[in-house]
């Protein structure tokens, strides 16, 4: 079931998309995560832009490969939109999300379907779903708070 998180923030569209589009930085608030390019991909993030989130916990090492399959930035009053798909064996699903224009910034609504690519009972997906929301929501917020940060503290 797809879990949808929306935020809403001062910074104009493009500040939100530059926030939230930067990969790396989500690797870094996912515990235990960081975020590798493939170095046959594009130069950086875009349609086609191929990357990969390891996460290691203990002895373990989860490999999810992922694909940005569009990728439209927002532009003079109009919605941006990108779409991630997740390529690997073990995790499959998609993130769509969309930064809509405000009259005072934008909203941010993050859309994200994750499953593994083995059953789970509906008891498994609903903590699965409930911990998706509580992590991502949580790097929402700080990646949106980062970007307000280096903003007011850019002389004027």
């Amino acid at each position: 079931m797809p879990v949808t998180i929306e935020r809403h923030t001062p910074l104009p569209p493009a500040e939100a998309w530059a926030a939230i589009t930067d990969f790396p930085a989500h690797g870094a608030l996912m515990p235990g995560t960081r975020v590798l390019t493939d170095p046959e991909s594009a130069d950086g993030p875009g349609t086609g832009w191929r990357f990969l989130a390891r996460t290691t916990l203990g002895p373990l090492t989860l490999d999810d490969p992922m694909v940005i399959t569009r990728w439209n930035p927002p532009d003079a009053g109009s919605v941006g939109m990108f779409r991630v798909d997740k390529v690997g064996p073990i995790l499959a699903g998609w993130t769509v999300v969309r930064v809509h224009p405000a009259p005072s910034g934008s909203t941010v609504v993050w859309t994200q379907h994750l499953r593994p690519r083995v059953w789970l009972p509906p008891p498994g997906e609903t903590v699965a779903d409930l911990v998706a929301r509580v992590l991502y929501g949580r790097a929402i917020d700080v990646l949106l708070a980062r970007q307000i940060a280096r903003r007011d503290a850019t002389p004027a």
